[in-house]
């Protein structure tokens, strides 16, 4: 396949229910770099849990530059496999250098360029500080995970109208969409507004879909003119 493919396929992959991208054993090298960060820095990657890279050839640039990537673009990816690559390889001229020991301060020591965060790092050092973000990134998604379904209960609640308030003229169910939302929002304050939208999108959805979940909720009735406000359409990206 070779790096053509990865071009060609990460450009164009958006598969919101795809958890594991193997990449294993196709030909990957360095002209492969840019095109997996890129995507696994965009919004593309967000269901991307486990990356399998093993047996190309990608080098130390590539491991420093996933670093960086889930250090402050990537927070749901927990689980990466790189075995069989030259990680251990420098690419760039100007890396080899700063990765040189420094002749003035004995073999023991580096250069004061090493030192900088956005200097070049070898895999050993890479790989330490890869398991401490793929961490990170596993509490977070169980976190969110787990305030998302403690959301639910709260969201269909505020999204049907109780038996006793159809008169309309109390009650939160007479609050504005977008108010409900916020409102909800502070009940999770692990999950951003964007993710709170989406959850009230996805319970209003099931209520409109005639589905049945309202039936099955004791004194509540369907609450079929729920629209919300600036939240991506069924089926976007958002």
């Amino acid at each position: 396949m070779g790096d053509e493919f990865a071009a060609t396929f990460l450009g164009k992959l958006y598969a919101p229910r795809l958890q594991c991208l193997n990449l294993s054993v196709v030909g990957l090298t360095e002209a492969s770099h840019d095109h997996i960060l890129s995507f696994l820095g965009s919004s593309r990657s967000r269901s991307i849990r486990i990356l399998l890279c093993n047996g190309n050839r990608l080098t130390n640039e590539f491991a420093n530059g996933l670093l960086e990537t889930i250090r402050t673009r990537n927070f749901s990816l927990y689980h990466i496999e790189l075995h069989g690559n030259l990680l251990n390889t420098v690419t760039n001229e100007k890396d080899v250098a700063d990765l040189t020991p420094s002749s003035s301060l004995g073999s023991s020591h580096y250069s004061l360029v090493e030192e900088r965060r956005d200097s070049p790092k070898k895999w050993p050092e890479c790989e330490a500080l890869l398991k401490n973000l793929l961490e990170r990134n596993r509490l977070y998604c169980k976190w969110t995970m787990s305030q998302a379904f403690s959301l639910l209960p709260y969201a269909r609640a505020l999204f049907l109208r109780p038996m006793a308030s159809q008169d309309g003229k109390t009650g939160i169910s007479s609050l504005p969409v977008e108010l409900k939302v916020t409102i909800l929002n502070f009940l999770v304050p692990m999950l951003s507004p964007g993710q709170c939208h989406r959850i009230c999108q996805y319970v209003s959805s099931l209520l409109n879909e005639n589905v049945g979940v309202a039936d099955n909720l004791p004194g509540c009735r369907r609450f079929d003119d729920c629209t919300l406000v600036a939240v991506p359409k069924k089926g976007g990206r958002g």
